[in-house]
């Protein structure tokens, strides 16, 4: 389950039910696998980007952008599952925490696999993501503690991945 408010409107993304939307305390819509491209009901994951679009993660690990204008954009995240936050870039690139890793989307919709851990000491199953004020990306996992990713000059992607092992 995952809630989020953004202007007037409460949005709750469910554990079966899909999206529920509240404007100023009153139910106004759900947004689920039949009327949206969101393809799984269980919506773990709500942030609301820059430009003002939400984005919705799922248990399925289907990422679904609704735009301002009402329109839906369903971004496939090649193997992805399990996506559980959202974190936006200061130049705009959305890091998404999914079950095979973080990924990255840049303005144009194209989509980056950040690792796979390939040799990588963290655990694939992403939890939660912090992006800090000086471009650190800190990356927080089910079982191998934290990582801080350092954005470099090519607007999201990763360079330097420090690990901090938990007791």
């Amino acid at each position: 389950m995952s809630m989020g408010i953004y202007g007037d409107s409460l949005f709750v993304g469910t554990d079966s039910k899909g999206l529920d939307i509240f404007v100023n305390g009153n139910y106004a819509e759900n947004v689920n696998s039949d009327n949206s491209p969101l393809g799984d009901n269980a919506v773990l994951s709500l942030a609301k980007s820059k430009k003002g679009e939400i984005w919705m993660g799922t248990y399925g690990g289907n990422v679904v952008v609704r735009k301002k204008n009402g329109a839906f954009l369903k971004i496939e995240i090649p193997g992805s599952i399990d996506v559980r936050d959202f974190a936006e870039t200061a130049d705009g690139f959305m890091i998404i925490a999914t079950g095979r890793g973080p990924a990255v989307v840049s303005g144009t919709g194209e989509i980056k696999t950040l690792w796979n851990n390939d040799g990588h000491n963290t655990d694939e199953w992403l939890r939660t993501l912090l992006v800090r004020n000086n471009g650190e990306i800190w990356i927080g996992s089910f079982g191998s503690g934290i990582a801080i990713a350092i954005s470099d000059s090519k607007g999201g992607l990763m360079s330097t991945t420090i690990y901090i092992q938990t007791p």
